[in-house]
């Protein structure tokens, strides 16, 4: 296995498998979910190194020494973040503790120091911090997992930052599904509209039909009068034959 392009030395690397072991043990009850892990993790390399790197750098140490660990980018930057905000919480409050409260033997420890004041932290103090900070963030990583254990649910994945897999298959599931109900609300809505020609085809032909037995209809009428015309005329004739006689003897004379 390769050593980092950054190698830590040899009493670093110590430090850090030294720190390792209780980092593992307290995030074993949650092997998918990363970011307890890699919030003792940054921890743990400060608290060898006294540095602080970037995410790749710490992705490539947890592939050195921690490689059954795969967090997402976005947790190591988020993690890497908070413990950044920490950092600076800490300093300035040692800052204002120093201003404050500061003994006569530390106007003697001034005149040692050459230069202008700077914002850097005494190694002694620093060593103390990173004890109580590794302290703190060991307690409450134990709650947290207390906690989690207590609750036997699984952490949202708003908070995990990575979706386990299940709950991958099921969302791809769901794509799929929206995808088919997409393509079938694109068939209803052709056969609807198809569906509406039809019917508007239809309607026209009805009309039409409509028209046609109304002018039969008006034409029979026509007929009728006709017919009924005749009838009567034809019934005078009968009724009055002298009538008709007469009239045709005065028109031969």
């Amino acid at each position: 296995m390769g050593r980092p392009i950054f190698a830590l030395s040899e009493q670093q690397s110590a430090d850090l498998i030294r720190q390792l072991g209780p980092i593992i043990d307290r995030n074993a009850g949650s092997p998918r979910i990363h970011r307890g892990f890699v919030r003792d993790f940054l921890r743990a390399v400060y608290f060898a190194t006294g540095k602080v790197y970037g995410s790749q750098s710490y992705r490539r140490l947890l592939k050195e020494y921690a490689p059954q660990r795969r967090p997402s980018t976005a947790t190591i930057e988020l993690e890497l973040e908070c413990f950044r905000g920490e950092l600076r919480d800490n300093e300035k409050k040692h800052s204002l503790a120093e201003s404050s409260d500061v003994p006569a033997a530390s106007h003697e420890h001034k005149g040692h120091e050459a230069g202008p004041a700077t914002n850097a932290m005494d190694p002694v103090d620093r060593r103390l911090l990173q004890q109580v900070l590794h302290r703190l963030d060991s307690i409450s990583a134990l709650l947290q997992s207390k906690e989690l254990q207590s609750k036997e649910a699984p952490v949202p994945v708003a908070q995990n930052c990575e979706m386990p897999p299940l709950t991958q298959f099921y969302q791809e599931r769901l794509m799929a599904v929206e995808a088919e109900l997409s393509k079938v609300r694109m068939e209803n809505q052709a056969l609807l509209a198809n569906a509406m020609t039809v019917a508007a085809d239809a309607a026209e032909q009805y009309y039409e039909h409509q028209m046609q037995q109304k002018q039969d209809m008006i034409q029979l009428q026509e007929m009728f009068l006709k017919y009924a015309a005749a009838t009567e005329n034809r019934i005078r004739e009968l009724e009055h034959p002298g009538h008709v006689a007469r009239s045709g003897n005065g028109s031969s004379g």
